[in-house]
């Protein structure tokens, strides 16, 4: 399985599959769903429901790692 990259736009995640941005604090999906994908399947044809991501408390330490509160 290749390493895909996620970017940070916007204060939103976008998922490097199929470039669905969230909104980093509250989780919801901030424009279109599953752009990169054609047509059909953007339209629920065989594609799963829009739907927000989790969302967890983190922060990071004065050491540089980041701790998250799951």
């Amino acid at each position: 399985m290749r390493e895909m990259a996620t970017s940070v736009v916007d204060k939103c995640i976008v998922c490097p599959a199929h470039n669905t941005a969230y909104d980093l604090a509250t989780g919801q999906v901030k424009g279109k769903w599953c752009p990169t994908l054609p047509e059909a399947l953007s339209e629920g044809f065989g594609l799963t429901p829009k739907k927000p991501l989790p969302t967890f408390a983190s922060r990071v330490t004065e050491a540089g790692e980041i701790e998250v509160d799951i």
